[in-house]
């Protein structure tokens, strides 16, 4: 079992897992940070999302939280989908400290590739958006709203000569009307 530290801007994290064994951090959102770690048993790479309450948190702004962070996986796990970012697992550390375990993309976000190669060709804008609108498709046929497309929730992957995508960050999304209770 491994003792991994992690220095977040609300505190330490103390992350004591028998499955899953953190590399390093690899993002920050506006509501958790991600970490590239590696599943014990199996060796697969994983992408684990964090969600951690200051403990000053007012209880209103944390049960706003804690909500969006278990719709985010509620949504991702109806979803199965070859552009859409797989949940694998979940679970909770302790009052303050939730997270959600994802397939690792070994990719590079749209907007960093933009910013690495600039304009995209209309053939490559073509097959990016085709596969993003298929995912939204697989998302609305499901009565879910994905609300944050943008460029950096959209993972670019070289497989062989071709882009592959995968759509990230389900955080806001929403049912559709005639999906709501």
């Amino acid at each position: 079992m491994s003792d991994v530290a992690i220095q977040d801007e609300f505190a330490y994290l103390h992350f004591d897992s028998e499955d899953y064994d953190l590399q390093h951090k690899i993002g920050q959102g506006g509501f958790g940070s991600v970490f590239k770690a590696i599943h014990k048993k199996t060796k697969q790479t994983v992408a684990i999302k964090f969600l951690q309450f200051a403990t000053q948190s007012a209880p209103k702004h944390r049960q706003q939280q804690l909500a969006r962070f278990e719709r985010e996986s509620n949504f991702v796990c109806q979803l199965s989908h070859p552009h859409i970012v797989r949940l694998l697992d979940k679970g909770r550390i302790d009052d303050n400290t939730l997270y959600s375990v994802f397939e690792y993309v070994d990719g590079i976000s749209l907007s960093d590739y933009l910013k690495q190669h600039g304009a995209l060709s209309v053939a490559e804008t073509h097959a990016i958006m085709l596969q993003v609108l298929d995912a939204l498709v697989h998302a609305h046929q499901q009565g879910i709203i994905h609300r944050d497309i943008k460029p950096s929730n959209i993972m670019i992957l070289q497989t062989g000569a071709k882009h592959h995508i995968k759509l990230l960050d389900f955080g806001i999304s929403t049912l559709t009307l005639g999906q709501r209770a």
